[in-house]
Parts: structure tokens; sequence; C-alpha cells
């Protein structure tokens, strides 16, 4: 982070070109190498950009306690935001897998 006041530090890129390779970094997790070669900057500037951004979206988000306290009004969570599919046929009824008929 640049030192002094905010709006002090001069970039060379505006910050909608350093947005971009911090997106795809975070959707695609592209090392720094390769987003300044595909976005033609330094790796170092990447890199600066990266950490920028994650240390803001870090300073938003709310610490493990607040989240606990969230989590435990809510009927379910997904942490990661994966959906995963898990609907059982007979809700009703005991699992049972079907590879033991002694069990049934």
């Amino acid at each position: 982070m640049c030192p002094g006041a905010t709006g002090t530090c001069r970039r060379r890129l505006p910050a909608d070109r350093q947005a971009l390779p911090v997106l795809a970094h975070l959707r695609c997790g592209d090392t720094c190498a390769r987003l300044a070669a595909g976005f033609r900057i330094g790796i170092a500037t990447v890199h600066r950009c990266t950490r920028e951004v994650i240390d803001v979206l870090a300073a938003l988000a709310p610490t493990t306690t607040e989240a606990m306290k969230t989590i435990r009004t809510k009927a379910f969570v997904i942490p990661d935001g994966t959906l995963l599919p898990i609907g059982r046929i007979a809700a009703d009824t005991p699992y049972r897998s079907g590879k033991h008929s002694a069990t049934a």
C-alpha cells in the first residue's frame, strides 16, 4: 500500500485495469506470472494489486464470532458456496444402501 494520505500514490495503471487481473486471479486462481503475461503488466504489479484487494476484502469480512452468530439464525449454511444435491427419495424411511440383505 502507498504510504501517506489516500490518493497520494501515483499509479501507472488506472483502477479498472488493476482490477481485471485481480478478478481473474480470484475467479480462476491463475499465477501472478500468467496474469502478468496475459494482461501485459509486470509480475510485481499483479502481486501488489492482488494483495491490496485481498487485504481490503479481508478487512470487510466478518470475524469468526460474528459469522457464527449469523449462522445460528440460518436454516442451513453453505460455507464455500458450493451447492450439493443430497435429496433423499425415501426421506421418512431409515437409510439402507442395499449392499447387505441381512439387515432388510
